[in-house]
């Protein structure tokens, strides 16, 4: 997460108060009390849903990361249940009655009452700035003069008819997406990419300032990473170890992985495949294939098999 957190600071240096409860206890890497900035992390998942959602443990660790090295952390959690309840409702009529889809995460009425919920949160908090992982539909409606970050791993014009649940949807769906990805870009300060190719579509599409829009990776997930020591003590194995990691079998490719395994035993090499994450469909199994459905780097001893 460093580079994405040194670009974010360095447009926003200014302002200080205490950790929150989450935070608490970590040690901080920037002692300069003058220059630490009061942060506004804007994410609409809850602390259960960011344990298992793929940007679960980003948002996180973006939180974490920005706790040590820029300032103090403050989780606005945008959450109208009722809104996402109506959009379910919407996207399942949708499938049955249109064989569509309707992605009701993004919506011009979740937008606006995600506006409505957050404006109040950061009212009289003097925020020097508003880090939004993923939260393009979250910043699209609300009115602030705070500078917001936006962090996206990609944008809609990337996504669309290549994930399955952006793709066959209704027009109305597609066009509500497309205008509050492009509203959410117009009203952030900066827009942080891990590649130049999430850039260029966003730069392309959406016509944004391209002095705003930035390419910088994302950095690992992990609070401890594992020693020289450790790694220079495995020992090669004899055969060619496989690792699948991703929670969405279909989107993630595990069809080439699974493939990979079966192409190399049949140039007659020793492989096992390793699958972390989640569980392929029955027809993929094999005798030399493990699978480890979900793994929580939270959980002391499932850090440890994930790090082995």
């Amino acid at each position: 997460m460093g580079g994405f957190i040194g670009v974010a600071y360095k447009s926003f240096a200014k302002g200080r108060r205490g950790l929150p409860q989450a935070l608490k206890g970590e040690r901080l890497a920037m002692t300069d009390e003058d220059k630490r900035l009061k942060i506004a992390l804007l994410t609409a998942n809850t602390l259960q849903d960011r344990k298992r959602s793929s940007w679960g443990g980003t948002v996180d660790h973006i939180a974490l990361t920005l706790g040590k090295h820029c300032g103090d952390v403050y989780f606005i959690d945008p959450i109208p249940s009722k809104g996402r309840l109506v959009g379910k409702i919407a996207h399942k009529l949708t499938r049955i009655v249109l064989k569509k889809n309707y992605l009701y995460n993004h919506t011009f009425s979740l937008a606006r009452k995600y506006a409505k919920v957050v404006a109040p949160q950061l009212a009289g908090r003097s925020f020097d700035v508003i880090i939004a992982p993923s939260g393009g539909t979250e910043i699209a409606f609300l009115e602030t003069d705070i500078p917001i970050v936006l962090i996206e791993d990609a944008n809609f014009a990337l996504l669309h008819n290549y994930y399955a649940e952006y793709s066959n949807l209704i027009k109305r769906s597609a066009y509500e997406v497309d205008t509050l990805e492009r509203m959410a870009i117009q009203r952030a300060s900066l827009v942080l990419h891990p590649s130049e190719r999430a850039v260029q579509a966003t730069n392309k599409r959406y016509g944004a300032n391209t002095r705003k829009v930035r390419a910088v990776p994302f950095g690992a997930n992990f609070e401890e990473v594992p020693s020289l020591e450790m790694v220079m003590a495995k020992k090669k194995s004899d055969r060619c170890q496989l690792l699948f990691l991703g929670v969405d079998w279909e989107r993630k490719g595990g069809e080439i992985a699974f493939q990979t395994l079966l192409k190399l035993e049949e140039m007659g090499i020793q492989a096992h495949l390793i699958i972390c994450g989640c569980t392929p469909p029955a027809r993929h199994s094999h005798e030399r294939m493990t699978v480890i459905p979900f793994l929580n780097k939270s959980d002391p001893s499932q850090r440890v098999q994930f790090i082995v």
